[in-house]
């Protein structure tokens, strides 16, 4: 709570930090959960700082937390925003059961952050023939 609490006042450094000092203990990694983590990854987003969203990626998928939807979207948005479109493209390809409107959005945002168009409309373009139905913040 108090590691959502400090993202959601956009303390980031502050919540980056707790995660990096409490990472070493033993502690976080048995109270470390998704939401641990999707924040986490957030923070990394925000700050462009890939080195620590790349530990948080290896983390989840140690711990199992790659299963879940916003995982994936959190990972793409993280790889996105730090300007590597193809790592954020490889966490698309890999997450098969989470290709939903979440997963292509994230991907098609991606690529329109990285000044990539075609790709972003190849990409809605293969979401449609995937009968995946676009929502309001596909093309806002």
């Amino acid at each position: 709570a108090i590691f959502s609490g400090t993202l959601l006042n956009t303390h980031f450094h502050f919540s980056l930090n707790f995660s990096t000092a409490s990472s070493t203990a033993q502690a976080f990694q048995s109270l470390a959960n998704l939401t641990t983590c999707i924040a986490s990854l957030q923070a990394c987003a925000h700050h462009k700082d890939l080195t620590r969203g790349k530990q948080l990626h290896s983390y989840m998928l140690i711990n199992g937390f790659l299963n879940s939807p916003l995982s994936t979207t959190s990972l793409i948005n993280m790889y996105s925003k730090c300007n590597r479109i193809v790592d954020a493209l490889s966490v698309f390809n890999a997450s098969t059961h989470d290709q939903n409107v979440f997963a292509y959005n994230a991907i098609i945002s991606g690529f329109i952050t990285n000044e990539l168009p075609k790709p972003a409309f190849e990409f809605y373009c293969r979401m449609r023939c995937a009968g995946v139905v676009p929502d309001k913040f596909t093309f806002p």
